[in-house]
């Protein structure tokens, strides 16, 4: 399939998809989430291990049980102290001597999510809570958490929120360092936008960085202390940019592979986008939550990480891709390893080797597309001095002092015998020598009809000198495509001039235009002398250098091929072979 219509259909996905996620947290950012109940006020940190714990009969519960633990509030409690525990995907009701003081649940305007995500309980107790019965009942919402054992603490809210900071910080380290550095390249490629130079690669790269560093940051015990009413938001927030993140991950290294791996990936980008979108599209309708979904994230995850490390194994080897064929098997293993956890654990908070591999990959990744930005800057700027020497070239050579003399001479004895064609002359001679001025000025590929119009010009020119001794042929069976300005021009005339014009009793000019499968193949051919192709620097008159220029011309701007094949005393084809993978080239119109 084309590239340049897979990345539009990846790009209309990419819209879909990120207009649905607007819609999903746009909607649980302005509802209240989750109903919170809090009768007490805030005032060492010890676990609680003598407890009970009962399975019950909910039926009006999404499982249909609940957990219930019960425990005395031992000790003499000083202002401030507090009971916290961490749940997730739970409710939870806390009843001090059976009357009720705190319950987390979804809120009555949450119509779309049974989960409350992630939350920490924590409840303030009083000196004269010494000694009474605490219940706290745990209701479950998916089967995969009916037997997560909840740990109790005791101790301050300051204390506790302590301990979770010093055991997330290496985690909220890295994601922060993610997030900063995604920023700064997105920076930079914003720059490089208005100063018309090349950047999606860095910008794909820098949102990759800030969705891994959110994801992270919004995946710690806690987030939750701080977000408790918006529990819910903070953790699709985070399942989103875990859904999503290998897109812009992909955009950011798919210039690196061949036209077919390209298209694998852009195949996967959509299929990505397509899959994460109905997943949010069947929590938006209250179908089935991501939750229960996450599965097929993984195993988009791992497609994904099989179709990279096979195009990272058939990337062609230099020093250049040495350290980042190293990096990306990193990466892919601690993604690995991250999913493994998930299943063994529940959850791979705190795994921080993943996104410290990521981090190392992303920093590496950015400094290469920043040098490689450079250094493709510095080969425009060479490839433009020589595209406006060749193009000057070109034009010189269309008209030629002896090519002038001859249309002024044909036009002055046309002006005595056949007026109205001296007039048709001379309209076409001023049209030829606008088209080869403007040349000057227009670096950008021409439509092929324009070319083909200029070429008319200078053939009825060339058709009145020649008379019977020069036929033209047109086979013209596609246009649809774009062409460096003056390319096919200087084959014309060197087919006219040392093909068909030389031949004793003249010849036939056929210029053929056809559309391929993979390209767009142009040729101009000539049944005059030929010449030794062996011999292309043979001082026979002909343009050698002006065809030289022409591929080069071709080349650089649209990666084209030119072919010449020529036998002497048969004539002469040259091919031009343009490629559609080009976006130079294609007309989209």
């Amino acid at each position: 399939m084309n590239l340049t219509k897979l990345s539009k259909i990846r790009t209309a996905v990419m819209v879909c998809s990120f207009t649905v996620i607007v819609i999903l947290l746009s909607y649980l950012l302005t509802i209240r989430n989750n109903d919170i109940m809090n009768t007490r006020a805030n005032s060492g940190l010890s676990k609680i291990t003598d407890y009970t714990c009962t399975e019950i009969s909910a039926p009006d519960t999404p499982l249909g049980i609940k957990k219930e633990y019960r425990f005395k509030a031992d000790g003499n409690y000083k202002t401030g102290s507090c009971i916290g525990f961490y749940i997730v995907h739970q409710y939870a009701e806390v009843y001090i001597n059976e009357e009720l003081i705190y319950s987390i649940m979804p809120s009555d305007e949450n119509k779309v999510t049974r989960t409350i995500g992630s939350s920490w309980v924590v409840i303030p107790l009083d000196p004269e809570d010494a000694g009474k019965e605490i219940r706290a009942e745990i209701t479950p919402v998916y089967e995969s958490f009916r037997n997560r054992e909840v740990e109790f603490l005791t101790g301050s809210q300051f204390d506790i929120c302590l301990q979770r900071l010093k055991m997330d910080l290496p985690q909220l380290i890295f994601s922060a360092a993610s997030i900063i550095t995604g920023i700064l390249f997105i920076i930079i490629a914003i720059h490089n936008y208005f100063r018309k130079t090349p950047g999606e690669s860095l910008a794909a790269l820098g949102i990759f960085a800030v969705m891994l560093g959110i994801w992270r940051i919004t995946d710690t015990r806690s987030t939750p202390l701080v977000a408790a009413e918006k529990s819910t938001f903070v953790y699709y927030i985070s399942v989103i940019m875990l859904m999503f993140g290998t897109v812009p991950l992909i955009m950011s290294i798919r210039k690196r592979f061949g036209r077919k791996s390209r298209a694998c990936l852009e195949i996967y980008c959509i299929l990505s986008l397509v899959t994460g979108t109905l997943q949010l599209i069947l929590q938006i309708l209250g179908i089935i939550d991501l939750r229960e979904t996450l599965f097929v994230t993984h195993i988009m995850l791992i497609i994904g990480i099989v179709i990279i490390a096979v195009n990272v194994v058939l990337l062609k080897k230099d020093k250049k891709t040495h350290i980042g064929r190293k990096l990306s098997f990193i990466c892919i293993a601690g993604v690995i390893a991250d999913i493994i956890a998930f299943y063994i654990k529940g959850n791979s908070s705190g795994l921080i080797f993943t996104l410290a591999a990521f981090l190392l990959y992303i920093v590496f990744a950015g400094i290469s597309i920043l040098i490689n930005y450079a250094e493709q800057k510095q080969r425009l700027s060479e490839q433009e001095a020589q595209l406006a020497n060749s193009r000057i070239s070109i034009m010189l050579s269309q008209i030629q002092p002896h090519f002038l003399y001859n249309c002024l001479n044909t036009i002055y004895y046309l002006c005595e015998k056949d007026t109205e064609t001296a007039q048709k002359a001379i309209s076409d001679f001023s049209d030829y020598l606008r088209g080869n001025m403007d040349s000057l000025n227009n670096d950008r590929p021409v439509y092929f009809t324009n070319e083909l119009a200029h070429i008319k010009k200078y053939l009825s020119l060339e058709k009145i000198r020649f008379d019977e001794y020069l036929n033209i042929v047109y086979d013209i069976q596609a246009t649809n495509f774009k062409i460096p300005s003056l390319s096919v021009q200087p084959l014309v005339e060197n087919a006219v001039k040392h093909g068909a014009g030389k031949a004793e009793n003249g010849g036939t000019v056929v210029i053929s235009s056809r559309e391929l499968k993979n390209c767009f193949e142009i040729s101009v051919t000539d049944d005059g002398v030929g010449f030794d192709t062996s011999k292309a620097n043979q001082n026979d008159g002909r343009s050698h250098v002006g065809i030289e220029n022409v591929r080069k011309r071709l080349e650089m701007i649209c990666g084209a091929v030119l072919k010449i094949e020529s036998t002497p005393g048969e004539g002469t084809k040259a091919v031009i072979e343009i490629p559609k993978n080009s976006d130079e080239v294609t007309d989209n119109n």
